[in-house]
């Protein structure tokens, strides 16, 4: 949940949150295509990451620039230069809504019934994308975008627990059912 929560809470209002800060419409069309492209070459970096890393250290690196993502989106409230930073920091992150869903439920759960287990807990991702969003402008609403960007960054020391969790039970569960069979 937390990482759809991440993807489309924070996403869908960066727009209105630049312009507010005093962007134009033509500045912030140019942040996101830097931060279109910086995802794109993202995905493909965060793919080698998986392979040598492991999910845990990837998910421990993205969660740090996530963090640095926010800091940097609420910092663009007094300097707009910081706006350039979230382009890089958050964009870097935003392969894993694209590949740990799929990666955590082979590595916790196995291959058997993947297909099964895999659609229902993407169920969660989706209600988490759902939710961020309209999360957000709650949290806006009432904190304002500042505060909005520091729970996100919290949002992102939480998912790196509880991947962290979720490795850790995933290795009890394969030492007790190697072939995945969890009936």
């Amino acid at each position: 949940m937390l990482v759809g929560a991440l993807a489309s809470g924070v996403t869908t209002h960066v727009p209105n949150y630049l312009m507010s800060v005093g962007w134009t419409t033509q500045g912030t069309g140019y942040i996101l295509s830097v931060y279109s492209i910086v995802v794109l070459v993202a995905t493909i970096i965060a793919g080698f990451m998986m392979d040598r890393w492991g999910i845990q250290k990837t998910v421990l690196t993205m969660s740090v620039l996530i963090v640095l993502g926010m800091i940097c989106l609420y910092l663009s409230e007094f300097n707009m230069n910081f706006a350039w930073g979230y382009c890089v920091f958050f964009g870097l992150t935003m392969s894993l809504p694209r590949m740990l869903p799929s990666l955590l439920t082979s590595t916790v759960f196995g291959t058997k019934d993947y297909a099964g287990i895999y659609a229902f807990l993407n169920l969660f991702f989706l209600i988490g994308a759902a939710v961020g969003s309209v999360l957000t402008s709650i949290l806006q609403g009432i904190l304002g975008y500042g505060i909005t960007w520091m729970i996100y960054a919290g949002f992102a020391i939480l998912l790196f627990c509880c991947v962290t969790v979720a490795l850790s039970n995933g290795n009890k569960l394969r030492t007790v059912y190697p072939d995945g069979e969890l009936a």
